[in-house]
């Protein structure tokens, strides 16, 4: 290589690029201790505020009582089902 001063860069998919440079002024050989670290990666997140996909609109925590709710809870009695489902389905 002719002497001369170089400008080192490595790059390798998966790591950060590092720089490094280089000052040639012999035959002599130059060891150089080069270390890659591991690059991060990079994600983008975008807020938007409409809200209309949303399936709940009240933000206070509640129990729906539907039809649906009948079929998963095992209900204690059927001559008394929707107090037994009330008890059930209500937390503490």
């Amino acid at each position: 290589m002719p002497f001369n001063p170089y400008h080192l860069t490595i790059a390798k998919k998966g790591f950060a690029a590092s720089t490094q440079d280089v000052d040639v002024r012999s035959v002599v050989p130059i060891s150089l201790n080069i270390s890659l670290t591991v690059s991060g990666s990079v994600e983008t997140v975008t807020v938007e505020a409409t809200g209309a996909d949303l399936v709940e609109n009240d933000s206070t925590f509640h129990t729906d009582v539907d039809r649906d709710l009948f079929d998963k809870i095992p209900l204690e009695s059927a001559s008394s089902s929707v107090s037994s489902l009330i008890t059930l389905a209500t937390p503490g």
